[in-house]
């Protein structure tokens, strides 16, 4: 994802802006099979007081078993960032200065996969759910409780205290 930046930076421009579908495969070292292609980036580029500026934006189709029924969907994530483009320089110390608001490039491109993949990175869920009020699977008969209840009797209330409800109070 090397995006060529002479135009912008001799131009004298104060604005570029890029768009362009990915396929996960460019991110080789990842393990992001749970993305659907395309992911989709669009952002742009701002010169502000001799400063680059980089705000982008992007979604994919997060595809995995729910963690609560197991029953497999898909939820379309969307991320937004921002960051700061830094000329690579001989002096330039890029690991004292290493962030992931901080865009190196050099030549007059900008290889910004690094970037984008801390992106997605963090946008991905912790907790991947089929819906907000996913009811999960019976404790007993693992019934998916979203398609109806079971005939299981199960019994609500906190486990460490089921031999304090066996004690009789009339002794």
């Amino acid at each position: 994802m090397i995006i060529d930046l002479s135009n912008f930076l001799d131009s004298g421009k104060q604005v570029m802006s890029f768009s362009f579908d990915i396929s996960s495969g460019e991110f080789a070292n990842e393990d992001i099979s749970s993305i659907v292609d395309p992911i989709h980036i669009e952002g742009t580029f701002y010169m502000v007081d001799d400063e680059i500026l980089i705000e982008t934006e992007g979604s994919y189709i997060y595809q995995a078993p729910c963690d609560r029924c197991l029953a497999e969907s898909s939820n379309e994530i969307s991320f937004k960032a921002t960051g700061k483009l830094m000329e690579e320089k001989a002096g330039n110390n890029i690991e004292d200065e290493e962030s992931d608001e901080i865009v190196y490039y050099k030549d007059m491109k900008v290889d910004i996969a690094t970037y984008i993949w801390n992106q997605i990175a963090s946008s991905l869920p912790m907790k991947f759910l089929c819906s907000e009020n996913c009811k999960g699977l019976c404790q007993k008969c693992g019934k998916n409780l979203n398609e109806g209840t079971c005939d299981c009797n199960v019994e609500t209330g906190d486990l460490r205290f089921e031999k304090l409800r066996e004690l009789s109070l009339n002794d």
